[in-house]
């Protein structure tokens, strides 16, 4: 009798949870806009959700240590950099142009990063991918940098891509299509309903647009961190579409300062 009880309760449980996923795009605020073709309710959508993100600052980011607060400095300075003239020549024309066309600015809540045991991370090729192989990821989580994104006198805001709002995109972009060209019609008009708040570029394939995290994150999209083991030097791996590249940051006495940025691969 309790076997059955417990058996009714469990295919309970699951009906309600499946139809609750079923009927979970009628609520999704993405979902209803572009079938409205509503701007309104798209700009309800973006204004809640600068709504709810709160940068980490002040004494918050004061409790800091270790390599959390690390991450934090460097992803302030990072961002910076394409403000300023240190990364002038990295700027590619195109990436110019999605400033221009940028309103909200989405950075992942997340953050990969290694501390590697190596004392100089500008080594040789060999030698950094085996501590490489040899380091354990770690992921911060709840990571809320203050990232300030400035063109032409004008701020961009910053949107944290939390997994709630993660699974709203993802329930977006979402298509019954299985045509390899309908689906990329399907996903390009999606993408262009989005286009006068975030800018998604293309990211490896292309052609049959596979929604994950990375291709929600705006450009530049700042990937893994690598650490030496003091804490002293830092790679940041990064992207700016389908172009792969590497910026090399010293700590100092003053604080974090590029030193070089390199082109690691581009389709």
């Amino acid at each position: 009798m309790n076997n059955n009880n417990m058996s009714y309760r469990s295919i309970l449980i699951f009906l309600i949870f499946a139809i609750g996923i079923s009927f979970s795009g009628q609520d999704n605020p993405l979902v209803k806009a572009y079938e409205n073709n509503n701007r309104t309710m798209l700009d309800e959508f973006f204004n809640g959700w600068d709504k709810e993100t709160i940068p980490l600052i002040n004494e918050e980011l004061e409790k800091q240590t270790g390599a959390a607060a690390s991450l934090y400095q460097l992803s302030y300075d990072f961002y910076d950099c394409f403000n300023s003239d240190p990364f002038v020549k990295y700027k590619l024309e195109r990436y110019t142009n999605i400033l221009n066309d940028m309103k909200y600015f989405i950075v992942s809540d997340k953050l990969r990063y290694n501390i590697l045991d190596l004392d100089n991370l500008d080594t040789v090729s060999q030698v950094y991918k085996a501590a490489l192989d040899a380091s354990r990821v770690d992921t911060l989580i709840n990571f809320h940098p203050n990232v300030k994104l400035v063109y032409e006198g004008k701020e961009i805001k910053t949107l944290y891509l939390t997994d709630r709002f993660y699974y709203i995109f993802k329930e977006y972009f979402e298509t019954n299509e299985t045509d390899e060209e309908l689906l990329k019609e399907d996903y390009e008009k999606k993408k262009k309903f989005l286009s006068d708040y975030i800018i998604i570029l293309a990211k490896e394939n292309t052609y049959i647009p596979k929604i994950d995290r990375l291709k929600i994150i705006s450009d530049p999209l700042l990937r893994e961190v690598n650490f030496n083991r003091s804490l002293t030097q830092a790679r940041l791996n990064f992207s700016l579409g389908c172009s792969y590249y590497s910026a090399f940051f010293e700590k100092n006495d003053s604080g974090w300062k590029v030193v070089d940025c390199r082109l690691d691969s581009s389709c």
